[in-house]
């Protein structure tokens, strides 16, 4: 008889955000973009649906098109306060994408995801 092992996959499941862990997570990404991206945008946007966090900056465009100032950043799936997946949208295929956190591993931090995304696309 064969076992089956149990494998850790940070592209699929995760659990619904809890309000505490919202709020204190929103304040880190806020927090730690006023700190390292000075100037390189707008405004920030962090929202939250079930078990994702979703990460957009808004910039002023270089000619004004209506509303296409919105960079989607990252997606970053919550399995518990301290243990994050990314995921960074890419433009080229319009979806987001997995990906490791700049320490190579496949879960970290919020504000670790942003910040590994932010230096991507606002520079």
């Amino acid at each position: 008889m064969t076992k089956s092992l149990w494998q850790f996959d940070p592209s699929s499941g995760g659990r619904p955000v809890p309000d505490a862990v919202r709020r204190a997570t929103k304040a880190a990404i806020l927090a730690h973009g006023q700190r390292h991206f000075t100037n390189r945008y707008r405004e920030l946007e962090v929202r939250f649906k079930a078990q994702f966090c979703y990460v957009d900056a808004y910039v002023e465009p270089e000619e004004p098109v209506g509303d296409e100032s919105e960079l989607k950043l990252c997606r970053i799936r919550f399995f518990a306060p301290e243990r994050w997946s990314l995921a960074i949208y890419s433009y080229a295929q319009e979806r987001y994408e997995a990906s490791v956190f700049a320490d190579g591993g496949f879960v970290g931090l919020p504000q670790d995801g942003f910040d590994l995304a932010a230096n991507l696309y606002l520079g």
